[in-house]
């Protein structure tokens, strides 16, 4: 009899040993999978990743003929050394890392009585010649300008510059500005947050008195039996 049951008891510890090995090297496969999904990631992670949608929206806007021209705006004391500030044109811009690891050109603040609180929308679709608020966090992407002798010419990111060449720029450079392309910042996650969170609540509020009643039904009214 014990002849007999020895095959059997060493494939029954070889199938084990397999299981174990299977379910080790399972273990080992997710540990370094996350593992190296959080060295790599855990640097992305931000308030802009979690303030910012995934979309980014493009604007092409313009600014008031009456007003498109530039001033004198005393830079404002509050404004930290960080901000490239344009006098003539009452705009302060900022260099900025994205989450992403790339380096953007932001708004950071524009005067009350700037050119650029004129600003209105030139893009095709609904909001085309509305105005367009020229908040902190937008990206520089193009400025075009002209010059006192009504040359054209451009600044920004798709220029290479950073945000105190762009105000060194529109001081030394532009006379006119013909347009500016900009975009709010994109890649962030703050879409799929809201929407599992509307998901999650959604959810709730079916689960919850579908599975309170049932759970009542079944301990107080319903018959003890299968």
């Amino acid at each position: 009899m014990k002849t007999n049951r020895m095959p059997r008891v060493i494939s029954d510890r070889f199938l084990q040993l397999l299981t174990v090995l299977s379910a080790a090297l399972a273990v080992v496969v997710l540990t370094s999978l996350f593992v190296y999904i959080f060295s790599h990631g855990l640097s992305l992670i931000n308030a802009d990743l979690l303030r910012s949608d995934y979309w980014s929206l493009s604007k092409i806007v313009a600014l008031d003929e009456t007003s498109n021209q530039p001033g004198s705006y005393p830079r404002p004391e509050n404004l930290g050394a960080e901000v490239a500030w344009s006098e003539k044109w009452g705009v302060g811009f900022v260099d900025h890392l994205s989450h992403e690891k790339k380096q953007l050109v932001l708004i950071e603040t524009v005067a009350e009585n700037s050119p650029l609180a004129s600003a209105v929308d030139t893009s095709a679709g609904a909001n085309q010649g509305k105005p367009v608020a020229m908040s902190a966090g937008l990206q520089v992407e193009k400025i075009d300008f002209t010059n006192a002798s009504g040359t054209a010419d451009f600044t920004g990111m798709l220029a290479s510059a950073s945000a105190a060449e762009v105000a060194e720029t529109l001081d030394q450079s532009a006379a006119k500005l013909t347009s500016m392309f900009i975009k709010t910042p994109g890649g962030g996650i703050r879409g799929s947050l809201v929407s599992t969170a509307y998901l999650i609540l959604v959810s709730l509020l079916i689960a919850l008195p579908i599975g309170i009643a049932s759970a009542v039904y079944l301990s107080e009214m319903a018959k003890k039996n299968k």
